[in-house]
């Protein structure tokens, strides 16, 4: 699970290329993130590969504070996320077989593992008979498959792509599309940034649209909620009396059965409840905090930003030092 509670990413020069964004990415969910340039698309990929930090706000991977990791424990972390990039970055003095097993091999795993794995990696990507070629040997769609396959050689339970098409022609770009959604199939949350809009449009997944460094527009607001749940939270005496004007719309949504995203981190405790009763994992309505971690923002203020920057500081020299 991906969570961002109210980020915020202002650069040295004063622009604010990430402004307040609060959003969930459940565990298995395929999301395209779109925008022109300039939106934010970018700044966002970054802070979720923590190559970035948030000037404000919190980002969570897996249920874990990303914001407060020690340098020492980032590469661990970013062993979970398989990237994918619009230029490929093969080893080019290396063969297809040795790229993928490189990233295999840093993460300690044994010559016989790689032995077995990366036949397997190349055979799920198409390219079983281009073990032995040198990158420069093969087309651009070719390459983004062998990047794909390098991608997923520690079997990562999150996939970054940045606009892992804009360097393919139609044909190709539509393999490299159709890879992702198998792969999503089998339980690996997709995340992919680009601005191909006819893939976009054709792979009917959830979209999130940025613009000056917001969200103007996703799609899984207004979701259908399954009728099953939806019972169970309309049997519930939880949902708070004192929610007013915009919220109300939310509470009048959820009464309709169907799914808008708020910012009602004061709720928490009524959030806990109903993910309790409706094993939902808090999938039916997402007020911004869920599962009960992070602290409301709202209640919060500025003053917990500086704590936890200070409380980084501490943590970076330590691992620093280490």
């Amino acid at each position: 699970m991906i969570l961002l509670d109210n980020v915020y990413k202002t650069y040295s020069a004063g622009n604010t290329a990430v402004d307040g964004i609060s959003l969930r990415i459940a565990k298995g969910e395929f999301v395209f993130v779109v925008g022109p340039s300039g939106s934010g698309k970018t700044t966002l990929f970054k802070l979720l590969l923590k190559e970035l930090e948030p000037t404000s706000g919190a980002i969570y991977m897996n249920n874990q504070n990303i914001r407060r990791l020690k340098k020492s424990k980032i590469p661990k972390m970013r062993r979970g996320i398989g990237v994918v990039f619009q230029d490929f970055r093969l080893l080019k003095d290396r063969t297809v077989y040795e790229n993928i097993a490189f990233a295999e091999r840093v993460v300690g795993k044994s010559a016989k593992y790689i032995k077995k794995s990366v036949p397997q990696l190349l055979e799920t990507v198409g390219l079983s008979d281009k073990g032995d070629s040198f990158p420069d040997e093969l087309s651009g769609g070719e390459q983004q498959r062998v990047a794909l396959a390098r991608a997923l050689a520690n079997n990562p339970p999150v996939i970054l792509a940045d606009e892992p098409t804009g360097n393919l022609d139609p044909d190709n770009a539509w393999t490299i599309m159709q890879l992702l959604d198998e792969i999503n199939k089998r339980g690996t949350t997709v995340i992919v940034v680009t601005h191909n809009h006819e893939i976009v449009d054709r792979m009917h997944k959830r979209v999130i649209a940025m613009e000056q460094g917001v969200i103007t527009n996703d799609t899984a607001e207004n979701k259908p909620i399954d009728p099953a749940i939806l019972s169970k939270i309309s049997d519930m005496d939880v949902l708070p009396d004192d929610i007013t004007g915009e919220e109300d719309l939310g509470v009048t949504m959820v009464e309709a059965g169907t799914l808008r995203r708020l910012n009602l981190s004061k709720y928490e405790d009524v959030l806990d409840t109903i993910a309790k009763v409706t094993d939902s994992d808090t999938d039916v309505i997402d007020y911004g905090i869920t599962d009960g971690i992070g602290a409301p923002s709202s209640q919060n203020g500025s003053s917990d930003d500086a704590a936890l920057s200070q409380e980084q500081d501490a943590n970076d020299q330590e691992g620093g030092d280490a």
